[in-house]
């Protein structure tokens, strides 16, 4: 019998409460999963299944290998030079795949994970007593998010974070990431860095687009982030400049 160890959250393709492995049991002579029993026991039905089986292994084993790498070079990059115990932190990472409107948490929820954005986008948002919604930020490529109060304190969380697009994510959770802030000098000084500019970037946007008229929010945003427009829908940018749909779309026009 051979074993396959995969992350539960990418075989699941959604976080879990306690991270952790599946071990895959293959018969070395079918080259099965153990267990699997075939209407058709041809070998044209064994080798088609175990080549699937085979071929899927090896697209995880190269996704993992690959996102790993990324935000290897994204640690790297922050300190200009490879910290020690590097490997140590990457291991405690586990990939994800996501839908389009996938949701991470919802508003109430105690969010127990910090996201690396691999590719993607991750949209941050609060609601009203009407239920009216309004995005607070919006993530992309190379860039965290949590519900920073709830992540930190362990409270319900007061915001949504939704994947707007179909995303790659790599995820640690809470207690693993206070561990190695605790025990790894460099990951310390990364999760102070993180917390900091998560601040700064919310007050900053908020003061930003307070201080400005609605053109002129559209236009900073242009200057600040072209890609949105190519990306996201007039909705969600609407959301995220505190505009109405029509007035965004009347905006536009004058540009």
């Amino acid at each position: 019998m051979m074993y396959f160890f995969i992350s539960r959250s990418s075989f699941r393709g959604e976080p879990v409460e306690s991270p952790g492995w599946i071990a895959i049991a293959i018969d070395r002579k079918t080259r099965l999963p153990a267990g699997r029993k075939l209407k058709n026991n041809g070998k044209k039905t064994h080798k088609k299944i175990s080549d699937m089986f085979q071929n899927s292994f090896l697209t995880f084993n190269y996704t993992l290998r690959q996102v790993r790498e990324q935000l290897k070079r994204y640690i790297i990059g922050q300190f200009g030079k490879e910290p020690d115990r590097l490997d140590e932190v990457l291991d405690c990472f586990r990939p994800i795949h996501t839908k389009r409107n996938q949701v991470l948490v919802e508003v109430g929820d105690v969010f127990q994970y910090c996201y690396y954005i691999v590719e993607g986008c991750i949209q941050t948002a609060i609601y009203n007593l009407n239920g009216d919604e309004s995005t607070t930020d919006l993530a992309f490529d190379q860039d965290w998010r949590t519900a920073m109060r709830s992540f930190l304190n362990n409270q319900p969380s007061n915001e949504r974070l939704v994947t707007v697009q179909p995303s790659k994510l790599l995820a640690i959770h809470r207690l693993e990431f206070q561990k190695l802030a605790e025990t790894i000098p460099p990951f310390e000084h990364l999760y102070k860095g993180l917390l900091e500019e998560s601040y700064t970037q919310s007050v900053e946007r908020v003061q930003t687009l307070m201080s400005m008229d609605a053109l002129s929010r559209l236009k900073w945003l242009l200057e600040q982030r072209p890609l949105i427009f190519t990306q996201l829908s007039n909705k969600l940018i609407a959301s995220y400049l505190g505009l109405s749909q029509a007035t965004l779309s009347r905006l536009k026009a004058k540009l």
